[in-house]
């Protein structure tokens, strides 16, 4: 039998913001259920050294995203996908929805963090 699945390895910092929203579980126990690739968490790796989230890092993650799944529409019909730190297999149509969500929430995350600073704001004064 044919090995029907192939293993794509995301960029740095598309693989660094995986591992930071490993955060349920371990990838090595539960897959994709070990991940929470919410708003919240993708804002707190986004601002984690400065404190605030660049343009330039979304566009640049949503540029990694991009590749990925260009990468994966060029895998075969048929053939389950798999995402390097994250112990899963995809078909390509939830492998497309997971990328969805996490480009959605790469989209949210500076209004999260800029309303957490709100809150911080009204809290302090």
């Amino acid at each position: 039998m044919a090995d029907n699945h192939a293993t794509l390895t995301p960029a740095p910092r598309l693989a660094a913001l995986i591992g930071a929203c490993e955060k349920l579980c371990e990838a090595e126990c539960c897959g994709v259920h070990a991940f929470d690739f919410s708003p919240v968490h993708v804002a707190s790796h986004l601002s984690a050294y400065t404190g605030n989230i660049r343009e330039a890092d979304v566009v640049e993650l949503r540029g990694e995203l991009r590749d990925l799944m260009r990468a994966a529409e060029a895998i075969p019909d048929g053939w389950m996908i798999g995402v390097a730190g994250m112990n899963q297999y995809f078909k390509l149509e939830e492998l497309r929805a997971l990328a969805a969500d996490v480009g959605r929430c790469l989209d949210l995350a500076p209004a999260v963090r800029e309303h957490a600073d709100q809150l911080w704001a009204k809290g302090t004064s």
